[in-house]
């Protein structure tokens, strides 16, 4: 007797297409057929993995999917869909039948139907596959901030606010009573700076800017007596200015870059004229300037913070355009 010829024999005893029945010590085509039940469900007939135990699916366009051969996974699943699993883990699930896997995160205890050439899934999301690692230049670098997820990417995000540090701990800020930007220590715990796709578009992305591609960078503070953000100027002088005007605004361009095994990236000017960027004298503190050789970059290690424009409402918080 089969299982099929089981559920049958139950269907007629109990005159109900929803009856199934177990079967036991089926041995060359014979089998008892005994404990007829009729389901609650309206779906396809299956034998549960786990506990061999006769059960219908609860809904009628729905039926069951086995997981990898020799698993005990399966379940009830529309009948357009398939059932995928993560083997190594023991998880799966109803997924769409093409194109698609299904990842398991172990931190989160949950899973996810992801698109072929994801990653990983991380507990909320499906995280795409990255690059190859970057070279050999950055490739033992260990976490430190904000680090590229390639050698194609500087780990900056739009609408993301960073600090920047040189290779001497000096936070990049505006000097106290001037217009100029320096590297010191006085605002080491506060000053940062909002990355935009332009004065314009400053509009939050989770895509990392990609090397060589311009950006432009906000700073959130300014002058300490004078309220209102601004930007980073584009004049080619050996001092980045301070400017409340966007038309006056200067790009930059970075790459990934690492500098005793800590990974940051290096920051170079975005202005045609003048694409090089560097320490101007050996001071204290130190100011920056726009170069034209544009072989020159400053190494600087970055650290995300929240945004001023967003902290206590973005009070006080303005530029001119």
């Amino acid at each position: 007797m089969s299982q099929e010829d089981c559920d049958k024999l139950c269907q007629t005893r109990f005159n109900s297409p929803q009856a199934v029945g177990q079967l036991y010590d089926v041995h060359n085509g014979l089998g008892s057929c005994d404990e007829c039940t009729i389901c609650t469900g309206e779906g396809g007939k299956y034998t549960d993995p786990i506990t061999q135990r006769r059960r219908c699916c609860d809904e009628k366009n729905q039926v069951f999917l086995t997981g990898p051969e020799g698993s005990k996974l399966g379940k009830c699943c529309d009948a357009s869909l398939a059932y995928l699993a993560d083997a190594s883990a023991q998880h799966g699930d109803c997924c769409p039948a093409t194109n698609h896997i299904y990842l398991w995160d172990t931190k989160s205890q949950s899973g996810s139907c992801c698109p072929v050439g994801t990653a990983y899934f991380d507990g909320q999301k499906c995280q795409l596959k990255s690059d190859p690692a970057p070279g050999p230049d950055t490739i033992n670098c260990k976490p430190h901030g904000v680090c590229a997820s390639s050698s194609k990417t500087t780990g900056l995000k739009q609408g993301h606010c960073y600090r920047l540090k040189d290779t001497q701990n000096r936070t990049l800020s505006i000097r106290r009573g001037a217009l100029d930007y320096i590297l010191q220590t006085e605002y080491e715990d506060l000053y940062h700076f909002k990355v935009c796709a332009s004065t314009t578009d400053c509009a939050a992305s989770d895509k990392e800017v990609a090397v060589g591609d311009p950006f432009f960078l906000q700073d959130e503070f300014g002058q300490w007596n004078v309220d209102g953000a601004g930007w980073i100027d584009k004049r080619c002088s050996d001092h980045l200015y301070f400017t409340r005007d966007a038309n006056s605004a200067g790009a930059f361009q970075a790459a990934p870059w690492c500098f005793n095994g800590k990974c940051g990236m290096c920051l170079k000017s975005g202005v045609e004229a003048c694409r090089g960027l560097e320490v101007i004298c050996p001071a204290t503190s130190p100011g920056i300037g726009r170069y034209v050789n544009a072989n020159y970059c400053l190494p600087l290690f970055v650290e995300e913070l929240p945004c001023m424009s967003e902290v206590f409402g973005g009070e006080g918080f303005k530029t001119e355009s």
